[in-house]
């Protein structure tokens, strides 16, 4: 398949004590050919920050969605509400936030579903900042949970993610990233055969670690390939699998620097 996605954005700092942040993100999903349904969701987001310092800032996050599938999938709207402190000293970024998801289905006789929603985030990096101002050595600890985006055959699950991502930048140039990560899925209706006959609710877990180097080409490219490898262990039948991949990428980024 194919995903393509835009989010034109508009952030205000109002004083030294308030801010916000308005955006809008178009997301298209176009399978080729073994599965047709095709997904287009719009969103709008909207934060308001009061800055309790230069370090320290505490956010009100909304966020409202609609998902439209053309085949068989449920579409629904989505809407979540949260609070978000965040504290950026010199060699430590946390962030914590708290928040409800509300989902309400268009299929018809489908309840709607909600659950807490939560992110746990510290960032631990050096002082030093190379051109492109990426912290030159820098780790981060992550903690999530929250419903997914997108099913198939109209399942959808709530997911628990913890991960950790660390990085160096070695003579400004060359880049390097690695990443790990362990989920935990719950599914809503996603009821099957176990493998030793039993109907069970559907629950997988999915661990995966990832790799990438890049070399910086002048101030806006960076050139880079990264591989990675990722095992799912379903309590259903022929659901597991083990994936390995590598990749190439380009990646660029101006910054207009408007003042």
């Amino acid at each position: 398949y194919n995903y393509n996605q835009i989010e034109p954005w508009l952030a205000y700092r109002f004083s030294e004590r308030f801010s916000s942040r308005l955006a809008y993100r178009h997301t298209a999903v176009n399978y080729d050919k073994v599965n047709p349904e095709d997904a287009t969701e719009n969103r709008g987001l909207f934060d308001f920050r009061y800055h309790l310092s230069p370090r320290d800032s505490i956010a009100v996050d909304y966020s409202i969605w609609n998902r439209d599938h053309d085949e068989g999938i449920a579409d629904y709207t989505s809407n979540v509400i949260g609070l978000v402190y965040r504290r950026n000293a010199k060699f430590l970024y946390g962030e914590l936030g708290v928040g409800y998801h509300h989902r309400d289905f268009e299929e018809s006789g489908r309840d709607s579903e909600s659950t807490p929603a939560f992110r746990l985030a510290v960032t631990a990096q050096s002082s030093g900042l190379d051109e492109s101002g990426r912290p030159k050595t820098y780790a981060t600890l992550a903690l999530n949970k929250d419903f997914n985006s997108s099913g198939t055959s109209s399942n959808f699950l709530e997911t628990r993610e913890v991960s950790l991502r660390a990085g160096h930048t070695f003579m400004d140039r060359i880049l390097l990233d690695m990443e790990g990560y362990y989920r935990m899925n719950e599914y809503e209706d996603a009821a099957g055969l176990t493998p030793d006959g039993s109907v069970e609710d559907r629950d997988d877990d999915r661990m995966g670690v990832v790799g990438s180097l890049g070399y910086r080409l002048g101030r806006w490219f960076v050139l880079s390939v990264r591989g990675g490898y990722e095992s799912r262990d379903s309590n259903l039948a022929a659901y597991d699998y083990d994936n390995t991949y590598v990749m190439a990428r380009l990646d660029s980024s101006y910054d207009f620097n408007l003042k």
